[in-house]
């Protein structure tokens, strides 16, 4: 008897955890044959991961994940202090030991990544706006010096025409800022249960235009981010918000290049080579562990 869409999906999906490389890639070609029946869960799945960033593990291998995570948390220092200065080297050693043996099982960012490049293969606009939120929310260093082009950009570009209106829109400064400017890293996050919370939320002794210089920085950052999805799309129609935004960008630069170039950038792309061909992807990423700190750990993304 041939399973429902509904059932199919339910059993790829749950494929998509598998700890065997063969079996992920066979749900994901699944997936991608069922098309639109896919959609709202893997958008499901993505939120899930990145609104609630604890470890997850493949499947079958959830008792060893959890004892490498002990492991991990030991070994860390986090729940007997910080190391002597006599014993540093020996606690360096054995913490990156510890991270590589859990970072071999810990599969957010893989679940992150395949959700995202899915949905960009669907070609589905209803992925858009969790696309948008993690193109905006995204933190730069999680791609390892690739900043712009994301997964969530290369989605995008896949889904084409129909997000072309929500980009425009989000190169507003109102809108950028209602997703919130500090961001985030898009993996896993290990919270010690020891360490103390030293932020200081007082902000009388904040250095205001410092705040204010940061804040500046990441708009123009995010703005980069559409900019190139835009060029990259190469769709007409976005001719003339970039002219606009060009205009009201002037002063703007990320790194030393002002985003006026970027946007002229863009639009020679545009008249050049016209709309984006999605059977020519760009280089993929691939979780690795990346930053690390006394009270947490993230595990994010790099570009193969």
């Amino acid at each position: 008897m041939t399973q429902s869409p509904d059932h199919q999906v339910a059993a790829a999906m749950n494929a998509l955890w598998s700890y065997s490389e063969s079996e992920k890639s066979k749900a994901i070609d699944h997936l991608l044959q069922l098309g639109q029946e896919s959609v709202r869960p893997l958008i499901s799945l993505l939120q899930d991961l990145l609104y609630h960033r604890h470890p997850r593990f493949a499947k079958g291998k959830e008792a060893e994940g959890a004892a490498y995570l002990q492991e991990y948390l030991n070994e860390s220092g986090w729940f007997s202090g910080q190391p002597s200065r006599e014993n540093i080297d020996r606690f360096r050693d054995h913490s990156r030991r510890a991270t590589e043996r859990l970072s071999k099982l810990v599969i957010n960012s893989r679940l992150i990544t395949d959700a995202i490049y899915l949905l960009g293969d669907i070609k589905s606009p209803e992925a858009i706006p969790v696309l948008l939120e993690i193109l905006n929310n995204r933190r730069n260093s999680a791609y390892a010096g690739f900043d712009v082009g994301g997964p969530e950009s290369e989605a995008l570009c896949c889904i084409g025409k129909a997000a072309i209106p929500f980009l425009i829109e989000n190169l507003k400064e109102p809108c950028i800022r209602a997703y919130g400017l500090y961001g985030t890293f898009i993996g896993c996050c290990i919270e010690s249960e020891s360490a103390e919370d030293n932020d200081d939320d007082d902000d009388d002794d904040e250095d205001v235009a410092e705040r204010e210089e940061f804040e500046r920085n990441v708009i123009s950052r995010i703005r980069q981010r559409i900019v190139y999805a835009l060029g990259e799309i190469g769709d007409p129609q976005a001719v003339d918000a970039l002219t606009e935004q060009q205009e009201q960008s002037k002063d703007e630069s990320i790194d030393g290049k002002s985003l006026s170039y970027l946007i002229s950038d863009a639009i020679n792309k545009i008249n050049k080579t016209g709309p984006h061909d999605p059977d020519r992807p760009g280089p993929r990423v691939v979780p690795v562990p990346m930053t690390m700190s006394k009270r947490r750990t993230e595990f994010s993304l790099r570009r193969a």
